[in-house]
């Protein structure tokens, strides 16, 4: 197997071609090798050329021998591999997360990455890509215009009930000028320094905590905070994340963590545009940077800012500025493969039971129901209705309580605590209430749990 990363040779030893040392092929000799970059004109300057036959030997040695392939085949290897990886962080946070990559534009930085710009717009259906006017000092400028943070975290175990708030002000004072002090003593450029409180909660019986931002402000070295405000400010959060609260059940403040963030003055981003004469036309190229490498067909285009952009054919003009469109379904990308093929398709439902979300159900009978999660199934449906009529699966899991010799269910301590509405015949295998709600109905395969 051909692996590409995570590691990184750095500026230092840096890729083969350098000649610093390194004897590991990178991503950057594999362009290299291909002449994706220029090798006779090196970016910088202090090297007058590199050394593309150490790059060749290197991908030879470590990647084209146990795979039986050339140097360059190898080469090509590494940069598809590279590609792949890209394309699959962007649908990490496109497709799975329900938006079509086609509405939006790629920005690569870093002095190689609009050569994959092309690749990508490709693979994942991607509208253009907007390459930056200097795509190589895009890190450091980030460095630069950034705030300075520095995060602290200290365990607390406390009980909400009884808390002794003047104590916890007092730590939260101290944990506040610690923070404040790090910050402070960096030597760097900020505007004012603010310091922010939040505590890690559960209910009593939890094992997972939920984030409790803290509307408290630091003076004088106190905070003001009261048990009142940490139990408005937890219910607030544990609503937000689960849509209901558990009344009668204890609360626990797990850790307090404290950040200082150091704000840093503006930065006005006109200051780096072109003057007014520059050129409207293609942006020029510094020194041996390298343009983006597009896919068969490209249109490409150049604003006044000088940033270089790639697009598919016909598809390179931005949208005028107005009201947000609504979100359009997925699609098939521009180059034609399918977004996925809904015949192999499985669209796994989890615990959408008639005990949970019915009406009559056990939740239901409860008052443990919530409209966010009632409206599940009707939003699914129509996504399950056309994975089912492409000849693809329907897969649902089933919480489930086993019954035990008179009926009533095998639960901990634990869960009767947090769920005392629980009674013989619910989640029952093979039950109304064990199983799926009707709208996902049929289910090809059930998996009890």
């Amino acid at each position: 197997f051909l692996e590409v990363g995570p590691e990184s040779a750095g500026s230092r030893p840096g890729p083969v071609a350098y000649g610093q040392g390194n004897e590991r092929p990178t991503l950057t000799d594999a362009n290299i090798v291909l002449g994706r970059i220029n090798a006779e004109r090196p970016i910088g300057g202090k090297l007058a050329r590199l050394d593309v036959e150490a790059a060749r030997r290197a991908l030879a040695h470590h990647v084209g021998a146990p795979l039986g392939l050339s140097p360059e085949e190898a080469a090509e290897a590494v940069v598809r591999v590279a590609d792949a990886r890209m394309a699959g962080a962007i649908r990490l946070v496109s497709v799975e997360r329900g938006h079509d990559p086609a509405t939006f534009a790629f920005v690569p930085f870093g002095g190689g990455g609009a050569l994959h710009a092309g690749a990508l717009i490709a693979d994942i259906g991607l509208k253009a890509a907007l390459v930056p006017r200097f795509p190589g000092v895009t890190s450091a400028m980030g460095c630069v215009m950034a705030d300075i943070r520095h995060d602290q975290v200290q365990t607390l175990n406390l009980i909400l009930d009884g808390l002794d708030a003047d104590a916890l002000d007092r730590r939260m004072g101290q944990e506040g000028a610690a923070a404040h002090a790090v910050v402070a003593g960096a030597g760097l450029s900020v505007g004012r320094i603010d310091v922010t409180f939040e505590l890690d909660m559960h209910y009593l019986g939890q094992t997972h905590t939920v984030a409790v931002p803290l509307p408290v402000t630091l003076a004088g070295g106190r905070t003001g905070v009261t048990a009142d405000g940490v139990r408005k400010a937890f219910e607030a959060a544990y609503s937000r994340a689960f849509s209901r609260l558990l009344p009668g059940l204890g609360i626990r403040i797990v850790n307090l963590r404290t950040a200082a963030i150091g704000r840093r003055p503006a930065i006005d981003l006109a200051a780096l545009a072109p003057g007014a004469g520059a050129a409207k036309g293609p942006a020029a190229r510094r020194r041996g940077a390298p343009a983006p490498a597009a896919p068969p067909r490209p249109a490409g285009g150049c604003g006044g800012g000088g940033a270089r952009r790639a697009g598919t054919a016909g598809r390179h003009h931005p949208r005028a500025a107005g009201p947000a469109r609504p979100r359009r379904p997925l699609r098939q990308p521009r180059h034609g493969a399918p977004v996925m093929d809904l015949s192999r398709t499985a669209l796994l439902v989890c615990d959408l039971q008639n005990d949970f979300l019915h009406p009559d159900g056990a939740y239901g009978r409860a008052g443990q129901s919530a409209p966010e999660i009632a409206a599940l199934p009707d939003r699914l449906k129509p996504l399950a209705d056309l994975i089912r009529a492409k000849g693809g699966w329907i897969v649902s899991t089933h919480f489930t309580l086993v019954p035990g010799k008179g009926g009533e269910p095998f639960i901990s301590d634990h869960l009767k605590t947090l769920r005392p509405f629980l009674r013989k015949g619910d989640f029952v295998p093979v039950s109304w209430g064990h199983d799926t709600v009707d709208a996902l109905q049929p289910v090809d395969i059930r998996v009890e749990k």
